[in-house]
């Protein structure tokens, strides 16, 4: 089982990268919820320093880098020129995107700054919070527009599952990294409860963003979620360390 001591040291704080969050967005019009990738950490400096600092408030402590290599599986828009990560990263290996489309979605690939971004704060040189763990990168885009809908967020974490079980797949530890939430309070979904569910089952830690409405985290999804064992949900803090006001809070937030 996981705690929340246990887990965060052994994840190399991978959990701090949901701070770059994205918003569901629910349309006027009856039908499935639509989601989109919105907000960026301005000063992504400043954040990596936060996470650096003991609690003793000591700015020069920073956690030693994992050395046992981790998948992770980045479900988000398409990352922006995959070979340039690689090469200023050695240690990072960045297997493959995935389409994860719709019927009747576009079957093209359009890289987008969010998930660039996202990778920036995981393992890049400059800006990277484990730039010294040996990482893997299987990349899922949900996003065959600015758009995209929880089907498909259901579908990429079903497909991260199978990945990891696969007989051909090489074994290591992973973890699935959700920077996404609603926008507004959300019926709770059953479709990315399980899915998360079937991901926990095979031993796949879940890090979701709490969202920023200043909402209870409980009534957002996906981040609702965060009360389950082995998902790590992230809200904002500020400058002062504390709680922005419009980071969502409550009993599923394990960290800010």
């Amino acid at each position: 089982s996981f705690s929340l001591e246990m887990k965060l040291p052994s994840m190399r704080f991978l959990a701090l990268l949901a701070c770059v969050q994205a918003t569901v967005v629910f349309p006027a019009s009856a039908g499935e919820a639509v989601l989109r990738p919105d907000g960026l950490n301005a000063n992504p400096g400043w954040a990596l320093n936060r996470v650096g600092e003991e609690l003793s408030g000591n700015s020069s402590f920073a956690y030693p880098d994992t050395t046992v290599p981790v998948r992770l599986y980045l479900i988000d828009t398409a990352v922006e020129n995959p070979s340039s990560f690689t090469a200023a990263n050695p240690r990072l290996t960045f297997e493959s995107t995935i389409l994860v489309r719709g019927s009747n979605d576009p079957q093209v690939s359009t890289p987008r700054a969010h998930g660039t971004q996202m990778l920036s704060l995981i393992a890049g040189i400059e800006t990277g919070v484990a730039p010294g763990t040996p990482i893997h990168v299987v990349n899922y885009d949900i996003y065959p527009s600015p758009t995209t809908t929880i089907s498909l967020l259901s579908s990429a974490i079903s497909k991260a599952v199978l990945h990891h079980k696969h007989p051909n797949t090489v074994k290591m530890r992973a973890v699935i990294c959700i920077a996404t939430s609603s926008n507004t309070e959300a019926e709770f979904s059953y479709m990315v409860s399980d899915t998360i569910n079937t991901a926990l089952a095979a031993g796949i830690p879940v890090i979701l963003s709490s969202g920023n409405l200043g909402q209870d985290a409980a009534s957002i999804v996906p981040s609702s979620n965060g009360t389950k064992n082995g998902v790590i949900c992230v809200g904002a803090s500020g400058s002062n360390d504390l709680a922005l006001p419009d980071s969502n809070f409550g009993t599923p937030v394990d960290v800010l």
